[in-house]
């Protein structure tokens, strides 16, 4: 019965006798692991050489998993290195496997894990540097939902911070060290614990922005495309969605109501202050090498940026110049950009130049309508959140279209020209201001300049504390001192006031 125990085919039947007495068989289980051992240690010898053992290790860990998987728990002590030898064996020799190899190698990590023998964060630590390696996509989208499915499971009642928190670290490392195993951190994984609310914090945040500025143009891309809500490219997150997943018309309008909040971008865009001025300086800097698509995500990225906390990046707006043509592709975009980038704080010395060339571009007789109608709309927006980026001899040009035959053109004309009657009627002519406008002025009502604020800041929050934390105790002392002394000293001089009223004071 043993010798038909120690050979490799009765393996089953091993593992089931264990099953039912670990104790009895342990000595048959302890022969096929010292088998295992040997098989290992003669290929770690000279692994290039020993291409026979390693075929026969592979062989028979791939008929032996079950065994040792099953029954691990049963012999803690003499297995516990057996997932650090998976591992190793994935790391290390990744190259000369085949690809239904490493999928059993996975698989019997997972089985581990699904079985308490190792942790979640010892599972993702070897199947993350698997990612930029793999180049089979089917294998790739199992590395892909098993590291997905794991971060969700272990998120499911309650947030696991340090399991999150070790995850996010790899994630970092990937960025630094410019690998592209990143494309998922940013398109797909982030993407999708983030619409599951699992990753709402700075930290993931802060994963996607360093992609922003990753040498990959495709990783820049798919960082670009989280931060912009845009699903373009996301082929690859396909994988991850339910194959049980039917058509409802509630549970799309309640995906639409958690796309609107978890995607509204606000939340996103706060971090990406700091990330502001990278992006120009890696826009200017690598002009020529990116393709026109790639700069415009950048271009739009930096607009939604800078109009949320109304930074003001000059360069940007001299950069973006060379595209205000009405020949340009995709001028409707870019033309949404650069509108989207102005705001109340511009200095309107950067956007009157930019104005005065969509004019001389998009606004003249030798266009179609379409094309001066979109100017005129590109203006009216610019105009809409920086009202003093317009001259007044131009603005009398342009509200001249409103006579013309076209509607569109028509339309926007008339809409610039009530912009000005709101905002800023003293740069029209009397007979275009209106009535209203013109009670308005008359009663002495004024645009107010550029830089104006309504409720200056006196002082800021704290600054107090601060300045008395600074304040050593000796300072203090003599500070205290100093004001009982003067209080002294004016009561002393009210007292002889009292008494002498006639002497001088």
């Amino acid at each position: 019965m043993v010798r038909g125990l120690l050979r490799t085919s009765n393996l089953p039947q091993l593992q089931n006798l264990i099953k039912r007495d670990p104790v009895s068989y342990k000595e048959e289980f302890l022969q096929q692991w010292n088998h295992y051992n040997s098989i290992r240690q003669i290929f770690q010898i000279n692994p290039d050489e020993q291409t026979s053992h390693f075929r026969e290790l592979v062989t028979f860990i791939s008929q032996a998993r079950d065994l040792f998987i099953h029954v691990a728990k049963f012999y803690p002590a003499e297995t516990s290195e057996f997932p650090s030898h998976l591992s190793c064996l994935l790391l290390e020799s990744y190259g000369s496997l085949s690809p239904d190899i490493r999928h059993s190698l996975i698989q019997n990590l997972v089985m581990l894990k699904n079985k308490g023998v190792i942790t979640s964060f010892d599972l993702l630590k070897t199947l993350f540097p698997l990612l930029p390696r793999t180049t089979s996509s089917s294998l790739r989208g199992v590395i892909r939902k098993t590291i997905l499915t794991d971060i969700k499971t272990a998120n499911q009642r309650t947030k696991d911070h340090k399991l999150n928190r070790a995850v996010q670290a790899m994630l970092f490392g990937m960025v630094e060290r410019g690998m592209g195993g990143m494309v998922l951190g940013d398109k797909v994984l982030t993407k999708e614990l983030w619409k599951k609310g699992i990753w709402d914090d700075a930290k993931s945040v802060a994963i996607v922005a360093l992609g922003c500025l990753h040498p990959v143009t495709k990783v820049q891309s798919a960082s670009l495309h989280f931060f912009l809500g845009s699903d373009e490219g996301s082929e690859d997150s396909q994988d991850e969605s339910d194959d049980d997943q039917t058509i409802d018309v509630k549970s799309l309008d309640h995906k639409r109501d958690v796309k609107k909040k978890t995607r509204s971008g606000d939340k996103k865009m706060r971090r990406m202050l700091k990330t502001a001025s990278k992006l120009y300086d890696l826009l200017q800097k690598y002009d020529a090498r990116f393709s026109l698509d790639h700069k415009i995500l950048v271009m739009q990225l930096l607009g939604r940026v800078t109009a949320l906390h109304q930074l003001t990046i000059l360069g940007f707006y001299t950069y973006v110049l060379k595209y205000l043509t009405h020949h340009q592709l995709r001028a409707p975009t870019i033309l949404a950009v650069f509108a989207q980038s102005a705001h109340a704080l511009t200095p309107p010395d950067a956007l009157i130049p930019a104005v005065r060339k969509l004019a001389h571009e998009f606004v003249h007789p030798g266009v179609g309508p379409e094309v001066v109608t979109a100017g005129l709309n590109a203006i009216i927006e610019i105009c809409r959140r920086q009202p003093w980026a317009m001259e007044e001899d131009l603005l009398g040009d342009l509200i001249a279209y409103r006579k013309s035959r076209d509607k569109a053109v028509m339309g926007a004309a008339r809409g610039l020209l009530q912009l000005y009657r709101d905002v800023n009627p003293s740069m029209l002519k009397r007979r275009e201001r209106g009535k209203t406008a013109s009670m308005g002025m008359a009663q002495g009502a004024q645009p107010a300049p550029f830089g104006y604020v309504e409720k200056p800041a006196v002082d800021i929050e704290g600054l107090t504390g601060i300045a008395r934390a600074k304040i050593s105790p000796a300072q203090q002392a003599t500070s205290q001192d100093y004001a009982v002394f003067e209080s002294a000293t004016m009561a002393t001089k009210e007292a002889n006031s009292k008494q002498w009223p006639g002497l001088p004071r």
